[in-house]
């Protein structure tokens, strides 16, 4: 096919954006929320180019998001254009980088059904520049992918206006294969694409990025409708005359019954604030006169992970039904990781085998797999929907679990016929093949068609098959399917074959005695165990244990064919309905919860790292069906929503639900007892950024807690080691900077830790049990670059070593060991930037448990003005600041690396490392070369 009649010129004629959105039925928000297009795609096609690159097009549309709100309608309409602008500014950014794009050939176009839809079937070449995000990911279409079909490969925005090139917006809506493909996917076009039979012109789709969370977060906007989205919470949230003085009371009527002492003494290792702050979120949760919100403000090291899994323990024993959000998928696999310890802890209590099956089918981790990126290995296989609806749809399908009961029984009843069938297929088989292939034959099964190898080589395919079904249907399915009667019966049935087959190995001893065991009817009246000696052996002769296991084996057989009702649904479709409507916990991105609107109802919603949530974003999740307590965990002192557009940014469009209700005076839990960081590396942070409220736990103040992996007091657990020699610069694309001097001194400081931790210090492995992680921090993309590249000959040297690297956000949520922060900044300039944000620097400061080592140019930072100032002071006031030119392998590792960059002149300065140190008469032959 052939595309003609495509796309229109570069610049509009016709009418702007904001008149093609009047068109659309978007008018004012005054006061009400304005009447919105089905999806901001909609708007999204009406822009032009020049609508895209017009950063004034909605600037006086763009309010400051008030703090409270009169009506559900202005509430909803408040978010509606700073998300339009936020869309219009990533849209750009990615068409000015539109050169560096994944883009691939268009081969193949197709009108999709029903037709006049603007929708395509497309089919395109490998694509190329696959490696995007600082060549971190691989390319692969996803829907809400939004393209630029254009016949010319732009090399950037001045090619869409250039040489009569047209173009035309379009997204992705579904990719085929259950969207694993990579070339086969279907498109929505902002305009026709006329097709005719031959492929005269070049045809281009690149891709520019994913709209689906603007899209979710719009639609949930469009739902602030009596009749459409549960409005319960949002109503309260509003903090008008009417609902600020509920917000966060507490109800008159309820009687608010504490939980009872026997909960609290099952979780000793919770400390006071933490039991407190679980208590008042179930009391409320039993509240049914009024919506709630509850705030639960955890600093880094508070255990807020702990008890967001100890309360989903906790409601999950309850049976309560239950949404756990939160803003990230590495957040929501920490959740469900520690919620997995804590039901596993619980159902092998009191147990000494921690390998039998722990029922998982009430709990599910929701979202795509590429995302998520759960391993196949990982334990967050079993509560992934994704890998049950695979294993459930092994076991209903017609040769799955119900077939391999049937075998079975079939089997233990009537082998000796069917052992005769086996015989006399192998007769004919025998006569139908050549005398050569005779004797080979009957060289490899020399002895292998008796009675008893038949038995056995039948008895292990079945029943490996019904341990597979077992274990999938034990883990998987709900607990409304699988009865605590059919668990345990499973269980029985499983020891009971392993035992069997056991039996069958020794089954020499009985001879010919075996077929008469197999012959005998199955008596149900002596199912007894057989008797055992003091020693725990059978006393029983082995054809009694045989005839036994046998019975047992047939009578829970039966009784589970008559007695598991399995679903009838083996589709995917149904079974994943099916275990989303059974599910009493359901664990997501916020965002991905758009997928569960209007579809189940819950009891309670639980929104972890609520503080990085546009407030925007908590909307969708808060109008689901039934749902009327919620209760947000997070920091507003760490990182916020990132956005893109300034004029959102001033519109306080990244500001959380969490932070605005905390600024209104919202009560909430503080968690202030910090289990994580030494109490050298908590002290700046406490003091600057929490008023010194957080407390250090006898678990991190104790002298065991510190740990020494280089020699040298600059080396302790909290260090400024000043680099005033290196020099900021731009990367290969002139997008962001790094400094080469501090790539190396990070580099060599990593090299000491490997070399003390293999040689010089032995005393310092046989302290940490567990593997040493190292956390990498820098809040720019090209020295995170740098360093990795610098470092990746090192990695695997140690297996008990770890290294990660990665920007600050890449590090909200997580902890290290040991974390070393590289600030790049070092000009004259009074700049540092990335560093004016405050939040970003704690995120930095709270990451490391044992030693935490900044990297920085201490006379750039002190001339911001800014904290950074006053971090490097306190650092030199305790004692902690150190000039890197003081250990002599820094200094050294200075001079080469300034040598190798040919920066050797900037160490003619005086106060450079050459004169603050008399070393540098031993180095000065680099000044001569």
């Amino acid at each position: 096919s052939t595309l003609s009649s495509f796309g229109g010129a570069g610049r509009s004629e016709g009418p702007s954006a904001r008149s093609a959105l009047e068109t659309l039925g978007f008018g004012g928000m005054e006061g009400k929320r304005p009447r919105l297009p089905a999806d901001i795609l909609d708007v999204v096609f009406s822009w032009s180019l020049d609508d895209i690159f017009n950063d004034e097009l909605y600037a006086d549309k763009v309010k400051e998001i008030p703090l409270t709100f009169q009506s559900v309608g202005q509430y909803m309409g408040s978010f509606m254009y700073p998300l339009l602008e936020e869309t219009r500014v990533a849209l750009r950014e990615s068409m000015g980088a539109i050169g560096d794009a994944p883009f691939a050939e268009i081969v193949a176009v197709k009108e999709a059904e029903p037709f006049g839809e603007k929708s395509y079937d497309v089919k395109v070449q490998p694509w190329r520049n696959e490696s995007f995000s600082c060549g971190n990911e691989i390319y692969k279409p996803s829907p809400g992918d939004v393209f630029l079909l254009t016949n010319v490969r732009p090399a950037g925005p001045s090619d869409l206006y250039q040489n009569g090139g047209t173009y035309m917006l379009s997204s992705i809506s579904g990719v085929e294969n259950d969207g694993d493909s990579l070339t086969d996917f279907r498109l929505r076009a902002s305009k026709t694409i006329g097709v005719s039979d031959g492929m005269d012109r070049p045809l281009f789709a690149v891709f520019l990025l994913n709209i689906t969370a603007s899209s979710h977060i719009w639609r949930a906007l469009g739902t602030g409708d009596i009749n459409a989205g549960n409005l319960d919470i949002i109503r309260e949230i509003l903090c008008n005359d009417a609902s600020v003085s509920n917000v966060g009371g507490v109800c008159d009527i309820c009687s608010h019954e504490d939980l009872n002492d026997d909960w609290a003494s099952r979780c000793p290792e919770l400390n006071s604030l933490q039991v407190q702050a679980i208590c008042a979120s179930v009391r409320e949760m039993h509240c049914d006169h009024r919506s709630s919100v509850k705030l639960i403000w955890g600093p880094p090291g508070t255990g807020k992970t702990k008890v967001i899994s100890e309360l989903l323990g906790l409601l999950f024993t309850m049976n309560c039904k239950v949404l756990t959000c939160t803003s990230s998928c590495i957040t929501v696999l920490e959740v469900a990781s520690q919620l997995l310890n804590f039901i596993k802890r619980n159902c092998w209590k009191g147990t000494v085998d921690e390998s039998s099956f722990c029922p998982l089918g009430d709990i599910i981790l929701l979202g795509k797999r590429n995302h998520l990126k759960v391993a196949d290995d990982s334990n967050i296989c079993d509560i992934f929907l994704d890998n049950r609806v695979e294993r459930l749809e092994e076991c209903l399908a017609p040769l799955g679990w119900g077939h391999c009961i049937t075998s079975m029984i079939e089997f233990l009843e009537d082998c000796i016929s069917q052992y005769g069938i086996n015989v006399e297929d192998g007769k004919c088989k025998q006569n139908q093949e050549t005398e050569d292939e005779k004797t080979k034959e009957h060289e490899e099964n020399k002895g292998t068609t008796t009675f008893l190898h038949f038995v056995e080589k039948r008895f292990v395919t079945i029943a490996s098959s019904i341990r597979r079904f077992a274990a999938y249907m034990c883990t998987h399915l709900p607990s409304n399917i699988v009865s605590g009667h059919n668990f345990d019966s499973m269980m029985s049935l499983l020891n009971l074959l392993e035992n069997f087959e056991s039996l069958l190995s020794q089954a020499d001893a009985v001879g010919s005695e075996l077929e008469e065991i197999f012959s005998t009817s199955d008596d149900a009246s002596d199912l007894t165990f057989p008797e055992m000696d003091e020693g725990g052996h059978n006393m029983c002769p082995l054809s009694i244990l045989l005839r036994r296991t046998r019975r047992r084996c047939l009578h829970i057989l039966r009784s589970l064919q008559h007695s598991f009702n399995l679903p009838r649904c083996s589709d995917r479709k149904g079974i994943r309905d099916l275990c989303l409507h059974s599910a009493s916990i359901i664990l997501c991105t916020t965002c991905y919860s758009f997928e569960l609107l209007g579809k189940k109802p819950f009891n309670f919603l639980i929104i972890d790292e609520a503080s990085q949530l546009k407030e925007c974003e908590s909307v969708i999740p808060l109008q689901l069906l039934g749902i009327r307590h919620a209760i947000l965990l997070g920091d507003e002192s760490q990182l916020p929503a990132t956005i893109k557009s300034k004029i959102a940014e001033e519109a306080k469009f990244p500001r959380s639900l969490f932070e605005r209700l905390s600024s209104l005076g919202h009560p909430r839990h503080m968690l202030r007892l910090q289990y994580r960081m030494h109490p050298s590396i908590s002290s700046f942070p406490n003091d600057y950024f929490y008023s010194g409220q957080l407390l250090d736990s006898p678990k991190v103040k104790c002298k065991s807690y510190e740990k020494r992996y280089i020699p040298g007091r600059m080396y302790g657990p909290y260090s400024f080691i000043n680099v005033a020699d290196g020099r900021e610069e731009f990367d290969d694309c002139r997008k962001n900077l790094k400094n080469m001097v501090e790539v190396a001194v990070v580099v060599q400081i990593v090299q000491r830790v490997f070399k003390g931790l293999s040689s010089f210090l032995p005393t310092a492995r046989n302290a940490v049990k567990e593997k040493i992680n190292i956390g990498i921090i820098s809040p720019y993309r090209a020295q995170v670059a740098a360093i990795h590249e610098k470092l990746s000959r090192y990695y695997d040297i140690d297996k008990d070593i770890a290294v990660e690297v990665r920007s600050v956000d890449g590090f909200q949520g997580s902890e290290e060991d040991i974390i070393i922060i590289s600030t790049v900044r070092s000009n004259v300039d009074e700049s540092v930037g990335f560093h004016l944000s405050p939040q970003r620097l704690n995120v930095a400061l709270t990451r490391a448990r044992h030693c935490l080592w900044i990297i920085g140019n201490a006379e750039t930072l002190i001339r911001s003005y800014s904290f950074w100032e006053t971090l490097v002071q306190n650092a030199k006031d305790r004692g902690c600041f150190f000039n890197a030119d003081e250990d002599r392998i820094l200094a050294k590792t200075i001079l080469n690396v300034k040598n190798e960059l040919n920066e050797i002149g900037d160490l003619l300065k005086e106060d450079s490392v050459l004169f603050r140190t008399a070393r540098w008469k031993v180095h000065s032959c680099f000044v001569c070369i």
